[in-house]
């Protein structure tokens, strides 16, 4: 007698193609959205840290024009926000705002790829400091944008990438090992947020068929008295 799965497989719930992408698109801008604030905060307070780090007397100005650009592009970022808060912009053209808002995540993603790129300290043990901050910031990233693992890979990997590589080309063996973690922390934040992504996902399938069942009868296919009561 062949034996019993006590645990058969559950098939996720699906909607419409068209209709799940628009449902998605419209609730990762929501969730995008909501971060942006969260986002200029605390891009102000480590962009000053990290000011304070590299500054010396021969790169204080460039330091310093690298800060107010940081913090230019996150009020840029926030002047996008409040158009998108516009009531019933966001659901007519969800999925241009998602691009627009993704690209607002790269632009403060790239603004970070200066420092490994071009301030980045000689000294060893300043090295260490800025590593330690930037991974700071891409774990913070992460919990702001892991319902969209492209904007969480769009924020992390301009500067993620070029830190890492740094790193590595290093002379030293303790930042050519620092080096590869930080390589391995990248895409082990990458693959949070995809699953992350995928859960949300699921939980969207979920919460718009109980709204569509609550609106439907099943046998009929046609509204019952609840969503002729919304209609």
């Amino acid at each position: 007698m062949p034996a019993l799965d006590p645990s058969p497989a559950v098939s996720t719930p699906k909607l419409p193609p068209g209709v799940g992408a628009a449902a998605m698109a419209i609730d990762q801008a929501r969730l995008l959205i909501e971060r942006t604030l969260a986002a200029l905060y605390g891009a102000v307070v480590a962009a000053i840290g990290m000011a304070l780090v590299l500054q010396t007397p021969h790169n204080a100005a460039a330091v310093w024009s690298w800060v107010v650009a940081v913090v230019l592009v996150h009020v840029l970022r926030v002047v996008l926000v409040g158009k998108a808060r516009t009531p019933g912009i966001l659901e007519a053209a969800p999925r241009r705002w998602l691009l627009g808002l993704r690209l607002g995540v790269l632009a403060a993603g790239a603004s970070w790829a200066v420092v490994p790129l071009w301030l980045y300290p000689a000294t060893e043990s300043t090295q260490l400091l800025v590593a330690l901050i930037m991974t700071a910031i891409a774990g913070a990233g992460i919990a702001g944008l892991a319902v969209d693992a492209v904007a969480a890979a769009l924020f992390i990997l301009p500067f993620g990438l070029p830190m890492a590589v740094r790193l590595i080309a290093s002379e030293l063996k303790s930042l050519q090992i620092i080096g590869f973690l930080a390589l391995a922390y990248i895409a082990y934040l990458l693959y949070v947020a995809t699953y992350v992504q995928k859960l949300f996902h699921e939980l969207l399938v979920l919460r718009v068929q109980a709204t569509t069942e609550a609106r439907v009868d099943p046998l009929t296919d046609l509204p019952n008295r609840n969503g002729l009561n919304l209609d």
